[in-house]
Parts: C-alpha cells; sequence; structure tokens
C-alpha cells in the first residue's frame, strides 16, 4: 500500500478523473465530496490493485474557481510489481494530462504499508488451536484476501507468524468506526486461543 498526493490546476482535477474512470466524482466536483475506488484485475485476488481517491483539497472558494488542487488517497496490492506499476501509470496519466492543459502536475508517492502474508505452517497450526477453543463451524478462512492495511505485517518480516480475526460479534460496527465497542466477553476466548497454542508448541504442560 503507498499513499499518493497529487498537485494540479482545477481544469485538470476533473480530466484526471475521467482517465481513472471517475466520470460521476469529476461531475460532483465542489458539490458532493464523493469518495471513488478504481479496481483493476483479471480475477485473481492476488493480482488485485486498488486505488482510492480519497480527498480533493482546492484553494478556491464557494464563488470562485480554485487555482490549485490536490488530489489525495492510497493505492494497494499484494505485490510490489503491481503497487509500481500503478505509481508508473499514476504519473504518465498526471505527465499526460498536464501537458495537454499546458500545466504542471506534481505526483508524490509514500509507502507506509506492505501486504501481510502468513505463515502457511503456522496458519495450520492457528486453525488448530482455535478448533481446540470454539466449535467448528466458527473456525474459517477468508474467502479472499483482504486489501485492509494492518501494522503486524511488520512483524512477519521479522519472525514468521500469522495472523486471525477473533471476531467481536455479528452486532459490533467495524473497526476504526466510531460506534466500534470492543467485546470484553472475547478477552477469555482470546486468552484460551492463545493458551491452546502453548499447549500445542509444548504438550506436556
Amino acid at each position: 500500500m503507498f499513499g499518493f498526493e497529487e498537485r494540479r490546476t482545477s481544469a485538470f482535477v476533473a480530466a484526471k478523473l475521467k482517465e481513472f474512470g471517475f466520470d460521476e466524482v469529476a461531475e460532483g466536483i465542489g458539490g458532493t465530496g464523493i469518495v471513488g475506488t478504481l479496481k483493476r484485475g483479471n480475477g485473481n485476488p492476488t493480482e488485485v490493485g486498488v486505488v482510492s481517491v480519497t480527498e480533493l483539497i482546492t484553494d478556491g472558494t464557494r464563488n470562485a474557481l480554485p487555482g490549485h488542487a490536490r488530489i489525495l488517497g492510497d493505492a494497494r496490492s499484494f505485490r510490489p510489481e503491481i503497487s509500481a506499476e500503478i505509481e508508473k501509470q499514476m504519473r504518465v496519466v498526471a505527465e499526460g494530462t498536464a501537458s495537454t492543459y499546458n500545466v504542471a502536475a506534481e505526483v508524490i508517492c509514500t509507502r507506509e504499508f506492505m501486504p501481510l502474508l502468513n505463515d502457511l505452517s503456522l496458519a495450520d497450526e492457528a486453525f488448530a488451536a482455535a478448533r481446540a477453543v470454539v466449535d467448528q463451524e466458527h473456525v474459517a478462512t477468508a474467502r479472499e484476501p483482504l486489501t485492509a492495511s494492518e501494522d503486524f505485517a511488520r512483524f512477519l518480516i521479522h519472525v514468521p507468524g500469522c495472523f486471525v480475526f477473533i471476531g467481536n460479534g455479528e452486532q459490533s460496527a467495524p473497526l476504526h468506526n466510531p460506534l466500534y465497542d470492543f467485546n470484553d466477553e472475547l478477552l477469555l476466548r482470546g486468552a484460551r486461543f492463545h493458551a491452546a497454542i502453548v499447549h500445542q508448541r509444548l504438550p506436556s504442560i
């Protein structure tokens, strides 16, 4: 995952969004504040590349066209070469559209996050531990990779591991939502899960 920022003139903003296929976003500039997400892929979830335009900031006022605009967002993928291609194509689009309108464009990309890749053998151990503390029907794998970012990926660079979701109840608001409330009853379930992993590693205990 990497964050991007593009700075340009107001005429450039709508043109760039149309280049990415965000016609409805371009039409809503200054009105709705729509957030658009572009997905491109070949059907393989591990090949996915997602570009999210999350902010549009200008120096204009309500009754005057802006002179400058900043488009911010992020891009996510599971492979560094896909991220590199997204950044390359983003620069191509920005530079090409800037040349068309005879303006300058600057693309700034920063890389804060990385894909989280579980160790397969440790994933099997995690499944075994989970099945030891909860019913079988409550243990499952995600149907396809998630494009959410997770800091635990940094740990996995140095030490093999496995990231799991314990769950917070079906009525819970999503994580990072202002209405999210941690379910304290899950503390015991989480403790049992980790204890089961210890018992697998140290069966004599």
